[in-house]
Formats: C-alpha cells, structure tokens, sequence
C-alpha cells in the first residue's frame, strides 16, 4: 500500500517459489513510496521464498518499508512470526528479515519480532539507512539463529549489540523465547 491503515489481519503460509532479488516481493505486508502508513495489530506468519539469485537475495520479509514511506508512520502491535524454513534455491543463507526498512522514520513499537528461519542472515529487523530518533522501542526480540538487527555497523547478533550500534534504540525492548498459545 502507500499511505493508509493496515489491522486486525492474519497472513500466513506465503511461499514464492521463483525468488526474487526485488524489495518486499515476498513480503505479506509491503508499504510504498509517499505516504506514511499505520499498520497495527497484524499477526504475519511462516513467510518463505526460494532463492535464486547470489546478488543480495532479499527472500522472506513479514513486513517491508520502501524509501521514503513511513514519513511519520508506525508500525505497532504486531506479531511478525517467520517459522517455515525457506525452500531450497541456487544459493545458502539467503537473507530474511521479520521487518525490513529503507527509510528510517516510520516507529516500530510493541512488535513481537520473531525469526527461527536457519541462516546467518535471518534477522529481527534489516535496516538499511540510518534511524530517527525513537524508531524502535518496547520491541520483543527473538532470533536463535541469525541476528536481533543489521544496520549501518552491520549485523548485531544480541539485543546489547544492537542497542549500542543505533545508538539507545530499543531501550525497554526484550530479546527471549516467544511461546504462542494457539497457531489461530
């Protein structure tokens, strides 16, 4: 979309099986260029993809931010659970990403960010500019295998980490285990 409300929506069990090295193509929830957004109280699961490609492939994304498109938005209450592993493409490790932003101003706050993909590039959120002030925050974090964050120091394996490399962000955020009750 670009601008408007996205909530109360359940996404699930999204597989591409063609790949592609295009931003939010495989995403549930893609947010374009121009307008902010509000997207809130979604529940995004097992999102997966197979890579095809070995420049950069970008495969499972719950939710994408184009450049330019928060401008002010926020992006709340959600529950982006990336579970299935990705199908097996040309290429190891592909990168996935429960949020993956490219503009740095839209909020994320009070999202359970939770990535069991297998691969050293699976990550909580992906960052590719720099942050505003108070992005992130009361976030809870879990990613066994891959990364809390990836920003402009790089990957950042623990919440610490990724604290000190955005400078404060997510100060109340949390980073464990997420036990789900019910898969509805």
């Amino acid at each position: 979309i670009t601008g408007g409300i996205i909530y109360d929506n359940q996404v699930n069990s999204l597989s591409s099986t063609t790949g592609s090295s295009s931003f939010g193509s495989n995403s549930a929830i893609g947010i374009g260029t121009g307008r902010p957004a509000l997207v809130y109280n979604n529940m995004i699961s097992d999102i997966t993809a197979t890579p095809q490609s070995t420049s950069g492939q970008y495969t499972a994304i719950g939710i994408w931010v184009s450049d330019d498109a928060g401008a002010n938005g926020y992006i709340y209450a959600n529950t982006i659970a990336l579970n299935t592993s990705n199908n097996t493409g040309t290429i190891a490790n592909d990168i996935s990403a429960a949020i993956y932003d490219n503009d740095g101003y839209t909020k994320y706050w009070d999202n359970i960010i939770y990535n069991n993909q297998n691969s050293i590039n699976a990550f909580g959120i992906y960052v590719k500019t720099a942050l505003s002030t108070d992005t992130l925050d009361y976030n809870e974090y879990y990613v066994p295998y891959g990364n809390v964050g990836y920003g402009s120091a790089g990957a950042e394996p623990t919440l610490l980490d990724w604290q000190a490399a955005t400078g404060g962000q997510d100060m109340h955020s949390l980073m464990g285990p997420v036990s789900f009750i019910s898969t509805n």
